[in-house]
């Protein structure tokens, strides 16, 4: 039997880097039983070596002659769907500011480059990038996800969601029937969207958890006896940035702290530390050089695993959600230390299969009476001294009690190989997928 095809249509985000870039959207590996994921059909080089054969006078082969249609035929979908939004917004009184703007990064160039024309299901990993006449799933990290370019979950903290105008062209590209599904990994952001969208938006909407593959390699920090040697780690973002809202500040405070304790610690920060890192941090890493690891850069997978497989405890105590790294490290079987940022305990259980340090929940992260999420980040630009006393005194807890150590370890590996397995994902997911075929047909 035939496995129906899912187009995974890439979109450059902010910064010019490639969205299926990361790490979330590895699942696209493990397709669903039934179906296969496959990039779309681009014809960037074909779309150059056309038009320069044609500016010169040149013949077109058999084969160029395909690829001219399937170009131009595209080209007609993607102005014919343009023409639309703008008729569109023009009715509505939608300034022309905010529909260039969205045209603009949309990248109507290169978006042609690769709408399928039949009637296959595409997948759009965040952003809504959807001029095109075929059926799509969206799948979404947060509400803040859906309103880029015009809002940023980093400017979100007074932004004002569910009214005016952007809204208003939100709401509209999201009714469009080729919305079939509009797909989170987190519970909140489900509630959230059907609380501030109407019944035709919020009925789209599905939830399945995330779920990561078993791991390549695992730890045993559980064998270790009290007093050897305990590795301490801290990864920034896929993009290596982020160093103070993933907690760098506040880790480096709690590390001098608790080597004032204990002599057998060690801890490996994979990051790009700010540029203008305040003095008194850069004293602390002077004071701790023997101790402290900084390695800057992307690395390759297998050093990824070798550096995990190393360490015994990973420290997380971001202001916002990181779901694939939470997942991941419970999957090498690694103890997590995490903040209580909003949407962690979705998947984090204090005590039982990670370590949760509270203060981030009101501070920098919090819901507001509409139930939109909202992030302050400002908070962290000098590090938070009560947050990092109380990161010290968890990671004590772990470092101190081999047996609590031991019991959040496996607690982590068997929940990372049941209840978030791709496997279990991919039976949710063939749900969604078969829905939305059956709305096409």
């Amino acid at each position: 039997m035939d496995k129906r095809k899912i187009i995974f249509l890439d979109s450059i985000a902010y910064r010019n880097k490639a969205v299926s870039n990361h790490p979330q959207f590895k699942h696209i590996r493990f397709a669903p039983e039934g179906y296969a994921f496959v990039y779309a059909d681009k014809l960037e080089e074909e779309k150059l070596r056309i038009a320069s054969k044609l500016v010169w006078g040149g013949e077109l082969t058999e084969e160029d002659e395909k690829n001219y249609e399937k170009i131009e035929a595209r080209r007609k979908v993607i102005e014919e769907e343009k023409d639309k939004l703008i008729g569109w917004c023009k009715e509505h009184d939608i300034p022309e500011e905010i529909y260039i703007r969205y045209l603009r990064v949309v990248d109507l160039g290169r978006r042609s480059d690769q709408i399928p024309l039949g009637k296959e299901l595409m997948f759009l990993p965040s952003y809504l990038f959807s001029l095109q006449q075929s059926p799509f799933v969206i799948e979404i990290e947060s509400i803040w996800t859906l309103f880029y370019p015009y809002i940023l979950q980093s400017d979100c903290k007074d932004a004002v969601v569910n009214s005016g105008r952007i809204f208003q062209l939100i709401s509209y590209l999201l009714k469009r029937r080729e919305c079939t599904c509009i797909l989170t990994h987190m519970k909140l952001t489900e509630n959230c969207l059907k609380k501030n969208f109407d019944k035709d938006i919020a009925d789209k909407v599905r939830y399945v958890s995330l779920g990561v593959p078993k791991a390549n390699v695992l730890c045993n920090t559980y064998q270790k006896p009290y007093g050897e040697k305990i590795r301490l780690l801290f990864t920034c973002s896929w993009h290596q940035f982020g160093f103070e809202n993933r907690g760098g500040l506040e880790l480096l405070t709690a590390f001098d702290s608790l080597c004032r304790k204990y002599g057998n610690l060690e801890l490996t920060m994979k990051c790009s530390l700010p540029q203008n890192l305040h003095a008194s941090f850069h004293g602390i890493l002077d004071r701790h050089k023997d101790k402290i690891h900084v390695i800057t850069g992307k690395l390759p997978d297998q050093e990824m695993d070798v550096l995990m497989q190393n360490t015994d405890i990973f420290v997380l105590p971001a202001m916002d959600m990181h779901i694939i790294s939470i997942l991941n490290t419970m999957a090498m079987g690694i103890p997590l230390v995490v903040g209580d940022a909003l949407g962690v305990e979705e998947y984090v259980e204090d005590n039982v299969n990670g370590v949760i340090v509270r203060g981030r929940k009101g501070k920098s992260s919090w819901l507001d009476e509409d139930g939109i999420e909202r992030y302050d980040y400002d908070v962290g630009g000098a590090g938070d001294a009560e947050f990092a006393e109380n990161l010290a005194a968890r990671l004590e807890e772990l470092i101190s009690d081999n047996e609590f150590r031991y019991r959040i370890t496996r607690n982590a590996y068997n929940d990372a190989n049941e209840k978030y397995s791709v496997e279990r994902m991919n039976r949710e997911l063939k749900k969604v997928f078969d829905d939305c075929y059956q709305a096409i047909v």
